[in-house]
């Protein structure tokens, strides 16, 4: 609390960095508690001192017991019982870092600001905080320049350490950047345009000059040289998580998702669409809980360069429920108009299922193929067809929680996420 005092408070209406120091409040309020009960007791008489010692205590305690209650009624209820958070917000960052993984090799930087449990869920993944809660450079150059860590400067002083720490930035040169977008208040509607008709993030523009804390990264000439957009995540219509791709490596042949050949053991569905696109195989995780998340592979042989706005869709659907899961195809890392004719492509996606959404029960998973630009799917030539040019793959248990046993989402097992390990581009950076 002496530290808090001397650098400043949080932001947050709730003092967020006071919640270490709560369990030993309520120790010291415990303590004075009781000794304001022995007081009181102490001037009484003596045969009445035993009584009012436990009617204090009996108060005391009902206090207590009550308090909880009424605390532990309104978390459950805020947070929709056990299942560790209050919406959709919970799993985009675990999504997140279980994405890194898939695709970068141990101790690639990311560069990040609101990073949540996203480092829990990268475990090998190392981090450059913008705000310097992690990172020892940053938080050496607030202070020396009189800055707050969440309360952004003005004037000259805050010009001088963004430029500092772009040069810093660049000079680190990170693997993947994620920027942080706080929407306008009037502009929820544009950026929920901007993100439908390109989910990568790079039809936003300049929506990310609006946060101050990314060291104006954006308006360099030299960050949008460098850096592609891959892929966001919509937190909310006012709240926008962008992943940045370094150029140089984006620019080349993804192989964790390129195969030389495709798998011996490939089962599953096949099929043909129109176009020349092959569907060789899948595979897909057959039960899981609630609020967990399961794994759809399919393999495919490529024709060549197709529309870059091709994306893949996965429908789960139960009844008149269906959770879609589009994406540019090689999860993520694989647009069309790069494809070579006679490519195998593994497009291996972890579809977390959002909590009050995916109920238990049992879940038919399709498969398509569109234009986003027009919504046009291709056709099924050949193989399942449910008459909607979408291919049966086969269906998903979804079983229900038991919160006091099973993790909301699992932890990342490196060894399941990262499947071909010495596939991955190496940065060089060890």
């Amino acid at each position: 609390m002496a530290y808090i005092v001397m650098v400043g408070v949080d932001e947050m209406q709730w003092h967020r960095l006071y919640l270490p120091a709560l369990p030993f409040l309520c120790v010291l309020a415990a303590l004075g508690a009781q000794n304001l009960v022995e007081v009181v007791a102490s001037l009484l008489p003596e045969v009445r001192r035993a009584g009012a010692r436990e009617l204090g205590y009996a108060v005391g305690w009902a206090s207590f017991m009550i308090a909880a209650g009424l605390s532990f009624r309104f978390t459950y209820q805020e947070m929709g019982g056990f299942n560790g958070h209050g919406d959709l917000a919970g799993t985009y960052h675990p999504d997140l870092g279980k994405f890194l993984v898939r695709h970068e090799r141990p101790h690639a930087l990311v560069a990040f600001q609101d990073m949540g449990s996203t480092p829990y869920h990268a475990p090998d993944i190392d981090f450059l905080d913008f705000f310097g809660l992690t990172d020892k450079t940053v938080a050496h150059a607030r202070h020396d320049w009189g800055l707050h860590t969440f309360i952004g400067g003005e004037g000259d002083t805050q010009a001088k350490y963004d430029a500092q720490m772009r040069d810093y930035f660049f000079g680190r040169s990170p693997e993947w950047v994620i920027f942080t977008i706080y929407t306008p208040r009037g502009d929820e509607t544009k950026l929920a345009k901007q993100f439908d008709e390109d989910p990568t993030g790079t039809a936003f523009g300049d929506a990310f000059v609006h946060n101050s804390v990314q060291f104006g990264l954006w308006g360099d000439p030299r960050f949008r040289e460098r850096y592609v957009a891959v892929r966001t995540w919509p937190r909310s219509r006012a709240y926008y998580l962008t992943l940045f791709r370094r150029r140089d490596l984006w620019a080349q042949k993804p192989r964790e998702v390129v195969l030389d050949t495709p798998p011996a053991d490939m089962g599953g569905v096949q099929a043909k669409l129109e176009g020349g696109l092959d569907l060789l195989g899948s595979e897909m995780t057959k039960q899981a809980p609630e609020r967990h998340e399961a794994f759809i592979t399919t393999w495919w042989k490529l024709p060549g360069p197709m529309s870059k706005d091709l994306y893949f869709f996965v429908h789960l659907t139960k009844g008149a429920s269906q959770t879609p899961g589009d994406h540019v195809p090689g999860d993520w890392m694989y647009p069309a108009d790069r494809w070579q004719p006679g490519e195998i492509l593994e497009d291996r996606t972890l579809f977390q299922f959002p909590p009050f959404v995916i109920t238990p029960g049992t879940y038919t998973v399709y498969l398509g193929v569109y234009r986003r630009s027009t919504g046009e799917r291709l056709k099924v030539l050949e193989g399942p067809n449910d008459g909607q040019n979408r291919i049966p793959l086969g269906t998903i248990e979804v079983t229900s929680l038991k919160p006091l046993i099973q993790q909301l989402i699992p932890p990342t097992r490196v060894d399941l996420m990262r499947k071909y390990p010495a596939r991955i581009i190496d940065s060089h950076r060890w």
